[in-house]
């Protein structure tokens, strides 16, 4: 996105930020971990600005270069993250992080709440009602012949816009 951005004429005088996000100690992998209840400690971020017409090069073949450098330092500040004594990114003087865990117990209650509501909604809705019944198999099968045929539905839009885009 950013190499076509670059090579959109009269593009204004803009910045790129940099995110980069970071969790002490462990970090869920799959569904189950989390409901299991293992989260991160914390959130810690690391934001850096570019200025569009300072720090990014013009041509797209530089801005590639110039983004695979960005991936690179990210993937060394990730991991002097983990490797430094309390998870902290090194070297920088200001940090925003945030401790997630207060809050933890009250989301699980409130999730557990609206999922449990959802569900007995849905099955009364479908009981009532064949015709969402059908509805949510006709979009269940349009997905799976999405999934097979294109690897997603948001692989046909990509394949859809750059087709739009060639023919134009």
């Amino acid at each position: 996105m950013l190499v076509y951005c670059v090579d959109i004429e009269g593009w204004p005088a803009a910045a790129v930020y940099d995110v980069t996000i970071a969790y002490p100690g462990s970090f869920p992998q799959t569904e189950r971990q989390l409901v299991a209840g293992n989260l991160p400690d914390g959130v810690n971020f690391h934001v850096k600005r570019y200025l569009l017409a300072n720090d990014v090069p013009d041509s797209s073949a530089d801005a590639e270069t110039w983004l695979r450098s960005r991936w690179n330092e990210k993937d060394i500040r990730i991991e002097q993250f983990h490797s430094s004594r309390g998870g902290v990114f090194v070297g920088e003087p200001l940090q925003a992080s945030t401790d997630i865990t207060e809050w933890v117990p009250i989301y699980y209650c409130l999730s557990a709440a609206f999922w449990l509501v959802f569900m007995l909604l849905m099955v009364v809705v479908y009981a009532m009602n064949s015709t969402m019944w059908w509805l949510s198999v006709a979009v269940g099968v349009f997905f799976v012949i999405m999934s097979r045929c294109y690897g997603g539905f948001e692989y046909f839009q990509a394949k859809y816009a750059l087709s739009k885009d060639a023919s134009q």
